[in-house]
């Protein structure tokens, strides 16, 4: 794959060194936990997955929004003192949001459980603020190393974090039964790689240097629309993505749930392993372009391109395997999971080729483009899931409705993009 890969991207430019740089760490991480998978459904049951599916909902749902979203900025401003600044700015609120969830938790702990509709989850709901930070802190850092350009670092820390997952997962499940080993393995691997991005990027005498608070404050207002629009956006995004697993849990079952979010996981693992990486390298360069042109459509046409290609090369022989390659891999107990998976293929292939280039709304400072189209997709979600609960619909045939909706909906992002790029409006329309 990594050969047909290099075709495609043509290795002469700097943009696909880049991309490449990650998708081979990337490679590497995800090849561990593919490889772990049909051990990890042997030891496990699809129950146990539902409860991992459950805590990373929520601790998800949560941390993306932790920030205030400034953490998006931190690639933008020219002088790389602007962009330290706004890394305490967004540990500042990262901190205040974390200790705030675990306020909250230990609140009303027992009304928590009881809304989830999990006893499992119970015990691990103490856990969610500290998954919450380390979300946070890796999501801040991460992005800061993409501005550095440090693809190699946030390689290996992609390989670190799949290494230590897949310990954690193995060595604790054969030694204790239940969900235990996924959630710890998940909190541990976040720990182990954020430490590693943060040494490597981040020196602290540099920081403690150029903080000024006057800075900070003047920062928090230049970038005012991330907790204004963006924030919104990605709660609104966050919300659809959790909301709907949580629903399955309830609406359906918790081994619903688990089949679900696993056959959820394997299909999406292209998004993980190449879209993410090219997302990345995207933001920055067509940053880039934009300081020095105006526009990003010269590095939007070549993105979509390549993305689009990698999708039909990927996507249409999955097609036709992923069935009983998900009963003959995970063992007959998950040929279920395949199925969902089939049926997710044509979002997944949508998400792959929109999610990577939606960065540019930030970039031209579209956020509320962003949370316009965000709560669509939530009201899409909401109204699906009233329609199945009162109609009683199986889990299958919703998942089918909701899939082919969603996908029509992801393509309908694409013209709007393409004239944000371009320094536009979504109608087209230039500024002026």
């Amino acid at each position: 794959m990594l050969n047909d890969l290099k075709k495609i991207l043509n290795l002469n430019t700097e943009f696909s060194k880049n991309v490449l740089t990650l998708v081979t760490g990337t490679t590497i991480a995800q090849a561990i936990p593919i490889a772990i998978s049909p051990i990890l459904t042997r030891i496990y049951t699809p129950e146990d997955f539902g409860v991992l599916a459950l805590f990373l909902s929520v601790s998800m749902l949560l941390g993306a929004i932790a920030s205030g979203r400034y953490e998006q900025a931190i690639i933008l401003p020219k002088k790389n003192e602007d962009a330290l600044n706004l890394i305490i700015l967004s540990l500042l609120f990262l901190i205040f949001t974390s200790v705030s969830i675990l306020v909250i938790v230990v609140s009303f702990h027992q009304q928590i459980v009881g809304l989830l509709n999990n006893d499992a989850i119970s015990i691990w709901l103490y856990f969610v603020p500290l998954m919450v930070l380390l979300l946070g802190a890796f999501n801040i850092v991460n992005v800061y190393a993409t501005r550095l350009k440090h693809y190699q670092i946030i390689a290996k820390a992609n390989v670190y974090k799949s290494v230590t997952l897949a310990t954690f997962q193995v060595l604790w499940g054969v030694l204790k039964s239940g969900a235990s080993g996924l959630i710890s393995g998940q909190v541990i691997s976040v720990a182990i790689s954020t430490l590693y991005l943060f040494i490597k990027s981040i020196r602290l005498k540099i920081i403690k240097k150029v903080f000024s608070l006057s800075k900070i404050k003047f920062l928090a207002r230049r970038y005012s629309r991330f907790p204004k629009y963006s924030l919104w956006a990605i709660m609104s995004n966050a919300l659809t993505q959790n909301i709907l697993n949580v629903s399955v849990s309830t609406i359906f079952s918790i081994a619903t749930l688990g089949l679900y979010s696993f056959a959820n996981k394997i299909i999406a693992m292209p998004i993980n392993l190449i879209g993410t990486s090219i997302g990345q390298v995207f933001y920055q360069q067509a940053s880039r372009e934009q300081k020095e042109t105006g526009q990003a459509i010269k590095t939007f046409k070549a993105v979509i391109i390549k993305l689009t290609i990698m999708s039909l090369v990927i996507f249409i022989p999955l097609h036709f395997i992923v069935e009983d390659m998900f009963a003959f891999i995970f063992g007959s107990e998950w040929k279920i999971a395949g199925q969902f998976a089939k049926v997710l293929i044509p979002l997944i292939m949508m998400k792959f080729i929109v999610s990577p280039l939606s960065t540019i709304n930030n970039i031209f400072d579209k956020q509320f483009a962003s949370l316009t189209w965000q709560i669509g997709l939530l009201l899409i979600t909401l109204t699906s899931l009233a329609w199945t609960k009162v109609y009683h619909i199986e889990f299958q045939s919703f998942i089918s409705i909701y899939a082919k909706v969603v996908s029509v909906y992801y393509v309908i992002m694409l013209p709007v993009l393409f004239n944000h790029s371009q320094g536009k409006n979504w109608l087209g329309l230039s500024k002026n």
